[in-house]
């Protein structure tokens, strides 16, 4: 699902998905499953709907928004409902995570406690050596 470009040039996070990228969500939900999809909504202002799903998809990127749309190919026989969506946008936010890790650590216990004890003994805190063992 190509998801329109924004123009947003404001720092403050949007409190709503841009207009253009529900439309572009809606318009593939309508396409994978035609009726059954505006069916759910009868007898509510789709307006209103539109707008409570921006609020709700606008913590997650693009590439997570497109992942649970995938999902949704792939697994959804039905039209899904907002919270399958978001629970789909979670598993996404995990598989797409960016967040930096850590290396494992390169040296085994007992040599970080040596090396430890040696730093303190060179700072002239010999006395702390006790508790680093």
């Amino acid at each position: 699902m190509p998801l329109p470009a924004t123009n947003e040039t404001s720092q403050q996070k949007p409190s709503a998905l841009p207009e253009t990228w529900i439309s572009a969500l809606f318009d593939q939900l309508s396409a994978m499953y035609g009726n059954r999809f505006t069916d759910m909504w009868r007898g509510i202002d789709p307006n209103k709907i539109r707008q409570v799903w921006a609020e709700r998809l606008v913590v997650y990127p693009p590439q997570v928004l497109k992942y649970a749309l995938e999902q949704c190919k792939d697994t959804m026989p039905s039209p899904p409902s907002l919270p399958q969506f978001v629970a789909f946008c979670r598993m996404g936010m995990n598989r797409f995570d960016s967040t930096p890790k850590l290396p494992p650590p390169t040296m085994d216990r007992e040599t970080a406690r040596v090396r430890l004890q040696q730093c303190l003994e060179k700072s002239g805190f010999k006395s702390l050596c006790k508790d680093a063992k």
